[in-house]
């Protein structure tokens, strides 16, 4: 699967949402105006997978390698 997301949206939240598609599968990240991430995974049938990821300059590519593990 790309890095590049497929779609970047406002968050319900506050903040900003980044969504993947592969196979099937759905992936986004959430990233909140505190600086907190969520990874969250599913398909169109079973319940979602969710990472919570820390703060800071890291929760990015902790998120996308939960991502790449998932579509994997």
């Amino acid at each position: 699967s790309s890095d590049l997301p497929a779609a970047i949206v406002a968050s319900a939240e506050g903040g900003v949402a980044t969504y993947f598609f592969a196979g099937g599968k759905t992936a986004y990240i959430e990233y909140n105006n505190s600086g907190e991430a969520v990874a969250v995974m599913y398909e169109n049938a079973g319940e979602p997978v969710v990472a919570h990821v820390n703060e800071g300059k890291e929760a990015a590519d902790v998120a996308l390698k939960a991502i790449r593990e998932y579509f994997a």
